[in-house]
């Protein structure tokens, strides 16, 4: 989760090249030996932003993802090839097989021996037969953090919970949004949702405490958006307070 801020971090100037490549060498060597097939995924797409601009806006990332999905849907075929080539040289048998098995789209997860989706479809299907409160605590498939929560709150814990991520974009996230490569920074976010969707944590430590720390640690500090003047303002005022 923290790979996309070490090139966040890059951009900024803030971190070497060569430092970059040795951090995501030994990231990816993590992962491969601790065979998280999702993570792999996330470390790859997060991979590519290293070749964009460094003024990286959130536009530019919505057109991202836009141009990403179309791609997906009109060229599967050759991303299927492409999954089964990076299954059949990867040294891990778990991530292997799962590569396999999403090269085969949905007939390929259907016949898996993970059986991620089935607990996925229990999760959904208890949230449909209960949209409003939820089950309260029974029915989820226990393996998504999102999904399970639907099921077991439904749509009032879902607005309860959307409003806690409003709140933890705003707090932490919102305030680079003048800053260059603001599209990094909300690129973060949302792989930190995408791996709450297919995996049961949450990773609030990591949303609230990891990722400020190094931005602010990136943008040396303080609240990107003060400028002189009130800068100025805060140390009369706070000199003014011991004084008296």
């Amino acid at each position: 989760l923290l790979y996309p801020i070490v090139i966040y971090a890059f951009k900024r100037k803030q971190l070497k090249l060569i430092w970059l490549i040795l951090l995501a060498v030994f990231e990816l060597m993590v992962i491969i030996s601790s065979g998280y097939t999702t993570a792999l995924l996330l470390w790859m797409l997060s991979t590519v932003f290293i070749f964009f601009k460094r003024d990286f806006k959130l536009t530019s990332l919505i057109v991202v993802v836009a141009v990403a999905l179309v791609v997906f849907f009109l060229l599967w075929d050759l991303i299927s090839d492409g999954l089964k080539l990076l299954a059949d040289n990867i040294d891990n048998r778990v991530i292997s097989d799962r590569l396999r098995d999403l090269s085969g789209g949905q007939e390929g997860l259907k016949n898996s021996d993970d059986k991620r989706l089935d607990l996925f479809l229990m999760s959904l299907n208890t949230f449909f037969a209960h949209p409003i409160l939820g089950s309260l605590g029974s029915g989820d498939g226990g393996h998504s953090f999102i999904l399970d929560n639907l099921a077991k709150y439904g749509l009032l814990g879902a607005a309860i919970f959307a409003f806690m991520y409003v709140v933890i974009f705003k707090k932490f996230f919102m305030p680079y949004k003048n800053t260059q490569g603001y599209g990094y920074v909300v690129w973060m976010f949302i792989q930190t949702l995408i791996l709450s969707t297919v995996n049961a944590g949450m990773w609030l430590y990591v949303l609230c405490l990891y990722i400020p720390i190094l931005l602010a640690l990136i943008n040396r500090g303080g609240c990107v958006r003060e400028n002189t003047l009130d800068s100025q303002f805060s140390i009369k005022r706070f000199k003014s307070r011991i004084v008296w």
